[in-house]
Order: C-alpha cells, then sequence, then structure tokens
C-alpha cells in the first residue's frame, strides 16, 4: 500500500475510535488514565497469558470477530497513545526502536520512523478499552497501568477490522505489562 493510502487508513481509523461528541452518546467524560476508578478492575493483569501471538501474525491471520493473544509493544507512532482515549498504538517486537539502532539519536525511538509505512501497516495495530456499553473509554491510557511509550505488552480481547480490512484494531479485555528490567 502506498504511503498517501495508509496515512488515509490511519486517519480514518483513528477517527472511528475518537469519534464525535454526539450528547446522546453513552460515555465518560476525558479523565486522566492514571487517575483511579476509571480503567475497568480487571483490566490490567499481573501475570502473562500463555500463546501469545505476535502483532504482524494477528494483523496478518486474525479475522474480525477472532478472540485473540497478542504480544507488542507501544509504538509505531510519535505519540502511540491516543489523546484523552483508552487507546493506544503497538507494534511487532521485531521492529527495533530508533534507541535500539547504532548511533541513532532519536528523541521519540517509539516513533519507529526508520521502517518503511507499509511494514508499519502490516505490523501495528490499535488496541481500544471499551465502557459496559462498548464505547472507547474518555480517558487517556497513557500512565494507566504503568504504560509508557516502549512498554512491552500482552493484550487479550477481540480484533476488529475497518470495513476495507486495512485497519486492525483489539478491544482489550486485559492487559498485561512486563515489568521493566
Amino acid at each position: 500500500m502506498n504511503a498517501n493510502l495508509w496515512k488515509i487508513a490511519v486517519v480514518a481509523l483513528l477517527a472511528a475510535v475518537v469519534g464525535c461528541d454526539n450528547k446522546d452518546a453513552k460515555t465518560r467524560p476525558p479523565q486522566k488514565g492514571a487517575q483511579a476508578g476509571i480503567m475497568p478492575k480487571d483490566l490490567f493483569v499481573a501475570q502473562a497469558p500463555p500463546d501469545a501471538a505476535d502483532v504482524g501474525k494477528i494483523v496478518a491471520d486474525a479475522k474480525d470477530g477472532d478472540q485473540v493473544i497478542v504480544l507488542g509493544r507501544v509504538a509505531g507512532r510519535t505519540e502511540p497513545f491516543v489523546p484523552g482515549r483508552a487507546a493506544m498504538v503497538i507494534a511487532d517486537m521485531s521492529l527495533p526502536a530508533c534507541n535500539e539502532r547504532p548511533g541513532d539519536t532519536c528523541p521519540a525511538p517509539w516513533d519507529l520512523c526508520c521502517e518503511p509505512q507499509d511494514v508499519l501497516a502490516a505490523k501495528t495495530l490499535l488496541v481500544e478499552v471499551a465502557d459496559k456499553e462498548g464505547m472507547t473509554i474518555k480517558a487517556d491510557l497513557k500512565g494507566a497501568g504503568g504504560l509508557k511509550p516502549l512498554s512491552q505488552v500482552i493484550v487479550t480481547g477481540t480484533l476488529k477490522r475497518s470495513p476495507d480490512g486495512k485497519g486492525v484494531s483489539v478491544k482489550a479485555k486485559s492487559v498485561y505489562v512486563k515489568p521493566a528490567a
């Protein structure tokens, strides 16, 4: 897919996540994810789920509605957390962060700016945390459960493909954040 189509797909996917401020929608007011009480109590788990598949494998093979267990790290964009929403982009662990490349002094090593856009499209996906009504929670996910750029995570949830099949997201049921070494 050429770079312009990928950019359009990403914008469309993020627009679907962010949505509009429909007054009839059942959503919560924006709050910081690290503040108590906004995320589901059972979202962050202490044990890593077994049999996690890499982001690239999930993007390539999983079908709409599949229950998935996906391994990745918070990366793939300059700002991998969607502001004001419980959503983040995760990338395949095989994609090196800029700080893992000798001599690279990129100020945002999680943006994976050295990777071609077609590779990023094939090896990144959006993770969303929804409320009981299925709406993406209006709260920052950054900081919640210790999440930060480059955090390694295992997410369990339901896969959703965009109508054109190119955008991939997971509605998270649980998130395991690997402790920093």
